[in-house]
């Protein structure tokens, strides 16, 4: 009886030892830069401690790669692979606790969501100009050509009135362009 309460005692102190403790950061400034697999991010991250856990998304990539949390004061390098999460505190000023997670934009590999596409190729044309020209179908008969310029630096903004003569249904096709645009 005596061992077995020995044996009880050693195997509950170890598995209590077991449960690791999060790393911690500093940090005395909200603003927080990112190196995500080679790209940073200045001030592209600002702390909130209300939010448990704040979740930053790695940049979508099928490669194991780096993620680099810094602050004022301090960094944290973590290894990103498909699927992965790692949880971390960043502790602001010394007394507030931002739980925040790194986490992998896409699944492990060879595991697919119920119900996914196998295929998702969209076809399309490449301009004199080097534009991207997609058609698409509106209301399954008005036909649309999108033409997008991945050089352009500028931001046009479209509105109802300016896409009045291109369909029957220019709501439709407002919101399509704004969806691409980021505005909706």
């Amino acid at each position: 009886m005596k061992y077995t309460f020995l044996f009880l005692t050693l195997l509950f102190a170890q598995a209590a030892q077991a449960q690791s403790r999060l790393p911690v950061v500093r940090a005395t400034s909200q603003k927080v830069s990112i190196n995500d697999g080679g790209y940073l991010d200045k001030n592209a991250w600002n702390l909130n401690p209300k939010l448990r856990p704040d979740v930053y998304t790695a940049d979508r990539t099928r490669r194991t790669k780096w993620v680099t949390f810094y602050t004022d004061i301090d960094s944290i390098r973590v290894k990103v692979k498909p699927g992965t999460k790692f949880d971390f505190v960043i502790l602001l000023n010394g007394k507030d606790s931002c739980y925040t997670r790194i986490a992998s934009a896409l699944p492990p590999s060879g595991t697919a969501p119920a119900g996914a596409v196998a295929e998702d190729t969209i076809p399309f044309e490449l301009t004199a100009y080097n534009a991207i020209k997609v058609r698409a179908l509106i209301n399954d008969k008005d036909t649309l050509n999108l033409h997008f310029d991945i050089g352009s630096f500028d931001h046009t903004s479209w509105n109802s009135e300016e896409l009045k003569g291109l369909c029957a249904n220019a709501s439709s096709i407002y919101t399509l362009l704004c969806m691409y645009k980021g505005e909706l």
